[in-house]
């Protein structure tokens, strides 16, 4: 089944969001056999903006995907705030931050989801 029907929608706030910065799910769609493992990539395109920080809120179908394990990666490394997973809703929250001076620009992979 393909998982793009599983994630109902990424959530972006703040400066980020008005100023043309855009987040996006990798690889945008993929078909999977029920109980194979896969990776998901969270991609982060600034445009002309610098981004300091990114609140992260994703909704998914709890019922068809199970979410063992999120790595957070170079662009932005820190987290402001902690991962969450709420099962029940299907909701994950997290706030990541670029070094303290350094802020991101660019295209780059802020983090996965396996």
């Amino acid at each position: 089944f393909p998982y793009t029907t599983l994630f109902r929608s990424l959530d972006i706030r703040g400066k980020a969001a008005s100023a043309g910065s855009q987040i996006s799910l990798l690889p945008a769609s993929k078909n999977v056999i029920l109980g194979e493992e896969f990776i998901i990539s969270v991609s982060l395109n600034s445009g002309q903006d610098k981004v300091s920080a990114v609140d992260l809120k994703i909704s998914y179908d709890p019922t068809a995907v199970v979410l063992s394990d999120f790595s957070i990666k170079d662009p932005l490394p820190h987290t402001l705030s902690p991962y969450k997973d709420n099962v029940q809703s299907g909701i994950i929250s997290l706030v990541l931050a670029a070094n303290p001076g350094k802020p991101f620009s660019g295209n780059g992979i802020i983090g996965t989801f396996k």
